[in-house]
């Protein structure tokens, strides 16, 4: 796992519980509370179970270059 994160097993159990399901999924929380870490976790267990970086749309929109996307440029990415 990158950048030393800690395995919450609550949380990633319940996200990998849910990734195959259809519905959208909103996660949660206060700043700094773990959301992108937990991603980052769900991101390599996806990795480690066979599924392709070009099959997983990570986007931090915290970083400079997404600030001036809009939903148009989001719907332009590539999709399998």
């Amino acid at each position: 796992m990158p950048k030393n994160l800690i395995r919450r097993e609550p949380y990633s159990r319940l996200l990998n519980s849910l990734r195959d399901d259809d519905r959208i999924k909103i996660l949660t929380g206060v700043r700094q509370s773990g959301k992108s870490s937990l991603l980052e976790i769900l991101k390599e267990d996806l990795f480690e179970d066979g599924i392709g970086p070009d099959q997983i749309a990570y986007i931090n929109f915290e970083l400079y270059r997404y600030q001036k996307w809009t939903a148009d440029d989001l719907y332009q990415l590539p999709t399998t």
